[in-house]
């Protein structure tokens, strides 16, 4: 028999068995065979870890006020008046179970699965008094401040839809109300009131619509953004609708230049893009570009554009003001303005066609070069310099930059001008030229709809009928906006860098004029003060 038999059923002890060895013949028997000992009793015990004392003291007793016998009770009203609560003295919230006139019979708020409080209060116009069944659970203190925190969150989350997010409103609420000294049920769980927060907002706004064929919410733009909406554009299968206020038309009507671009970061599917046109309201220096219209579309092709412009046309008045439009190289757009409003004259964005024209330089592998700020980068500054020359001079210099194009890839991008901007029946000279005018870029569009972006989209696209409400405050402001730049107190922000960029390039302009300096030298100075800077 080997050493590892028990000694009394003579089968081997396998590794993975309980058994006992004798400290004497180390002998092994299973524990099975024979044995009294419990196998709780022969484990090792383990250690427990040392408990740590609290670095928060228990707070102390002090006095404890006396039971009062008289049932004092504040009615608390909700939302609806079917949603109504009662508090009493000794810290018991109710709500109606029956009401007959005057005569209300309130229960005990506490029933769940665990606990089914019968306790009453019986109402009869302002005298109150207990029922005959006590309450089966202890009272909360300071549950009256926790009904007062959420009554009031919900009251905020109503009032603010969309703007602030519910962390925000929930803080701002507990910071004034909570108490630390008060008993611990006047403070609610802070995630739970959030939680209450989104469901009362989520209950305000529609659903964000899925496809083109949902039906609109008017009672609820009726509410939240009165005489708001406008027009619903149908194009084929797409589909645009249009918002702007009356007094954003009045000024759409008088403004001598409309200025045009869309944004599509902000915008939930179906929508493709929010469109909308801008105006700049003046008061002798004073200037600001305000937003006129705003349009949800859900395509971009030139008949979307052009029935769009059709319906916001048909609300103008006949004669307009209208001597200009500012807007980016979007072929369908241009197309549909010159149908619309023909005769009109059209700018391109400057800035915009130095970026379509940099992005070329950066496609055919020039952005080092570029950026080492020698030959290379004077050559590409010129080009992207031309909007600046009187339109009659553009060919010809052209001409004579393309000619010393040597580089395969500095080549490409001459190729690319030549095709898209010198000899294209769409975007003509005229229209991206920007020789002695003072406003060359929709960048004041593009300004706005970035500081839309960055406040409203914060988590990704907002909400359509959250955004339209949004945008709705936009315009409500615009009257203010109006008196503060009357007042001389509101104004166009410009960096002193394009004050005196802007400067720099009237100057040069003059000085052609006045023939003090030629087409090839207007070119020069206008690169050397006007175009990306190297990276």
């Amino acid at each position: 028999m080997s050493d590892d038999s028990c000694i009394q059923c003579q089968n081997v002890v396998r590794p993975r068995q309980e058994a006992l060895q004798c400290d004497g013949c180390q002998k092994w028997q299973h524990r099975t065979c024979n044995s009294d000992p419990s196998i709780v009793v022969d484990r090792s015990f383990d250690i427990p870890k040392q408990v740590q004392e609290d670095s928060i003291a228990d707070e102390y007793i002090g006095d404890i006020p006396e039971d009062d016998p008289t049932v004092h009770c504040k009615p608390l009203k909700r939302a609806a008046e079917s949603k109504r609560k009662l508090c009493d003295s000794g810290d018991f919230n109710y709500t109606v179970k029956k009401q007959k006139n005057d005569h209300i019979l309130w229960r005990c708020t506490k029933r769940n699965k665990t606990i089914n409080c019968p306790a009453t209060v019986i109402q009869d116009g302002d005298n109150f008094k207990p029922g005959m069944k006590e309450h089966v659970h202890p009272a909360e203190p300071g549950s009256v401040i926790a009904v007062m925190i959420k009554k009031e969150i919900k009251a905020k989350a109503r009032d603010a839809v969309f703007g602030q997010s519910s962390k925000t409103i929930v803080t701002s609420v507990l910071r004034q109300h909570a108490d630390i000294d008060a008993p611990e049920p006047s403070r609610p769980n802070p995630s739970s009131l959030q939680r209450t927060c989104n469901r009362v907002t989520a209950s305000l706004t529609p659903d964000d619509p899925k496809d083109l064929d949902f039906e609109l919410d008017l009672d609820y733009l009726d509410q939240k953004a009165p005489d708001f909406y406008q027009k619903d554009v149908v194009v084929g299968n797409n589909r645009h609708l249009i918002f702007y206020t009356d007094r954003q038309l009045q000024l759409l009507a008088k403004a001598k230049t409309w200025y045009m671009d869309g944004t599509f970061r902000i915008v939930n599917a179906p929508w493709m893009q929010m469109f909308s046109i801008h105006a700049f309201v003046r008061s002798g220096d004073s200037m600001k570009q305000v937003p006129l219209v705003f349009c949800f579309m859900s395509g971009k092709s030139q008949e979307d554009y052009y029935q769009v412009l059709r319906a916001i046309d048909r609300r103008l008045p006949e004669h307009l003001k209208l001597q200009g439009m500012v807007v980016d190289f979007e072929a369908g757009l241009w197309q549909a303005l010159r149908q619309r409003f023909p005769g009109t004259p059209i700018q391109g964005c400057a800035f915009h066609w130095a970026q379509a024209v940099f992005r070329k330089i950066q496609e055919n592998g020039l952005q080092s070069a570029y950026n080492k700020k020698d030959a290379v980068y004077t050559y590409l500054r010129q080009v992207m310099a031309l909007p600046f020359l009187p339109p009659e001079h553009i060919p010809d210099t052209f001409r004579q930059l393309d000619e010393k194009a040597d580089h395969p890839g500095v080549q490409k991008v001459m190729d690319y001008i030549y095709k898209t901007w010198i000899r294209n029946s769409v975007f003509d000279i005229d229209y991206w030229c920007v020789f002695m005018s003072s406003i060359r870029t929709n960048n004041d569009v593009e300004g706005w709809h970035n500081s839309v972006n960055t406040r409203v989209c914060t988590r990704g696209p907002v909400p359509f009928y959250s955004l339209v409400t949004e945008l709705f405050k936009e315009a409500s402001d615009i009257p203010l906006q109006l008196k503060l730049v009357s007042e001389g107190k509101l104004q166009r922000y410009q960096r002193k860098q394009s004050r005196q960029t802007q400067g720099r390039l009237f100057a040069l302009w003059d000085e052609y004029c006045n023939n003090s300096i030629s087409a090839s030298r207007l070119l020069k100075e206008c690169a050397s003060v006007y175009g990306p800077p190297p990276k």
